[in-house]
């Protein structure tokens, strides 16, 4: 279990039976001229710096067409139960992730004077609930089918006069700047392309406006009307009260893992800091690193954070631009860019008076594209680790199947 402040609360409450039932008993209050409350629904956005939700909800405020902000994020038991083939869609070091990266948003805002309800149901039960009336509800642009299907039913389930307005954050690229039409029947269907045309035609957005103390107001008479409606401002989240079904126990890290990986943006930001500002300076290196095998430096390890939104691809991008110019790359030992990948090495000679030695091809196998760099990685894994390959003339069986993957 996770606390940000020592005994607050855990949500134990699951919006089920009369709860869900019930009337509105109050509503949050509206602004003099009729404004209505702002809803900021979290999902995969979960941080305070560059979220476009948070500029676009402060502005509201600012000009008078809401009258305050309520973030939210609900524990779906749709993503805790079992998926088609059985398996649980969220494991137990993801949950454990989310867990901490939830508790590290709302210490977040609660350090620019708002909150974070955290709730464990659906969020087209949550939301209608917690707003009490009419309101605007601000979220992430999601594009998967399940996501979607969430958005549907949130939609159906606000009450008249309400707005749902989805908002694009989590790319590095806005997709209104891609330069491929509308339909996208002129989208590369492979990824070099594709960079190659974006980066030549399309700009990295500036980070969101950030928000600060007193951007964010809550709305007049929340607490008393989440109290009506069976919800707890206050509530911490915690890993017992996940509607896992069926119900999956919490495990430990694995002691001889290379990082422990905390939830949050907190860790996230300070993860960027250290390979990119610490000692070592570790991102003037990733060319030499990058195919690094153990460890936590040979890689910058921010996966797990950008999957959850705790951390923005664009202040990645515009921390390193930063790097750039504050750090000599001369200075750094290596260009940071280099022009292009590394090349294989050129085949030894075979001895003298021996034919060269033609390695034999299952019929049907292909030659792939990367089958230079193949041949090079293994060869330099051979060399390290004698004995763990077979000799080059048995190499047939690993023709035409990509590193990392099988032939298809």
């Amino acid at each position: 279990m996770l606390s940000a402040r020592g005994t607050a609360p855990k949500i134990a409450h699951r919006l089920s039976g009369p709860a869900r039932q019930s009337a509105r008993a109050m509503s949050v209050a509206a602004a003099p001229g009729g404004a209505a409350p702002v809803v900021v629904w979290y999902r995969n956005d979960l941080r305070v710096r560059d979220n476009e939700l948070l500029a676009l909800a402060a502005d509201m405020c600012r000009d008078g067409s809401a009258s305050g902000v309520l973030p939210v994020f609900c524990f779906d038991p749709r993503f805790f139960a079992a998926s088609a083939w059985g398996t649980p869609k969220t494991g137990p070091f993801r949950a454990q992730f989310l867990v901490e990266s939830v508790a590290d948003l709302k210490r977040s805002l609660r350090g620019v004077g708002s909150d974070l309800l955290v709730a464990v149901g659906r969020p087209e039960d949550v939301i209608p609930r917690a707003a009490g009336g009419p309101c605007t509800v601000l979220t992430q642009q999601e594009t998967t089918s399940e996501e979607l299907a969430v958005d549907k039913a949130v939609r159906g389930a606000l009450p008249g006069g309400s707005r749902f307005r989805a908002v694009w954050g989590s790319t590095l690229y806005h997709v209104d700047d891609l330069p491929f039409a509308d339909d996208l029947a002129d989208l590369p269907d492979v990824f070099t392309p594709f960079r190659n045309k974006v980066e030549a035609k399309c700009a990295v957005r500036a980070e969101a406006r950030p928000v600060r103390g007193g951007d964010l107001p809550l709305p007049a008479g929340l607490g008393a009307a989440l109290s009506a409606a069976g919800l707890d401002l206050g509530a911490e989240p915690s890993y017992d009260a996940l509607p896992f079904d069926p119900p999956v126990p919490p495990r430990e890290p694995d002691p001889r893992a290379a990082l422990r990986f905390a939830g949050g943006e907190g860790p996230a930001l300070d993860r960027l800091r250290y390979y990119l500002w610490g000692d070592k300076q570790l991102v003037a290196s990733y060319f030499d690193i990058r195919n690094g095998m153990l460890g936590g430096d040979y890689s910058t390890k921010l996966a797990p954070w950008l999957a959850h939104g705790c951390l923005s691809p664009r202040t990645v991008y515009w921390e390193l631009k930063k790097f750039e110019e504050q750090v000599s790359p001369a200075a750094a030992g290596r260009p940071l860019a280099p022009p292009g990948p590394p090349t294989a090495p050129p085949a030894p000679r075979p001895p003298a008076g021996r034919p060269p030695r033609r390695r034999p091809r299952l019929p049907g196998a292909r030659v792939t594209a990367g089958a230079g760099e193949q041949e090079h990685v293994l060869g330099r894994v051979r060399a390290a680790v004698p004995g763990l390959l077979p000799p080059v003339g048995e190499e047939a069986r690993f023709q035409g199947v990509p590193l990392g993957g099988r032939e298809r």
